[in-house]
């Protein structure tokens, strides 16, 4: 039941300590999602890859996107509930 979560820089540590750490069970990355050929407005392009790749590996629901309004900041509207469901006992 270990999650863990970053914004940022933080979200580029979080996504790679996702991949790599089989430990970890739940993964929320703010701030950080996009592909490097563009930038904010590539977040849900690079999404919509994401969530390719967690639909071929039958776990379509596990993976969310939440855009909102507001700066550079950490939001967790959506996220920390995310956490909260998946590091259920």
């Amino acid at each position: 039941r270990v999650g863990v979560m970053g914004i940022s820089g933080g979200g580029t540590v979080t996504s790679f300590a996702a991949a790599l750490e089989p430990r970890l069970k739940v993964a929320m990355i703010s701030g950080y999602l996009n592909t490097f050929k563009d930038s904010i407005v590539a977040s849900k392009e690079a999404f919509a890859h994401v969530k390719q790749v967690y639909a071929a590996l039958g776990a379509a629901e596990s993976a969310q996107h939440e855009i909102f309004d507001g700066d550079h900041l950490f939001h967790g509207g959506a996220g920390v509930p995310f956490l909260a469901k998946h590091l259920k006992a």
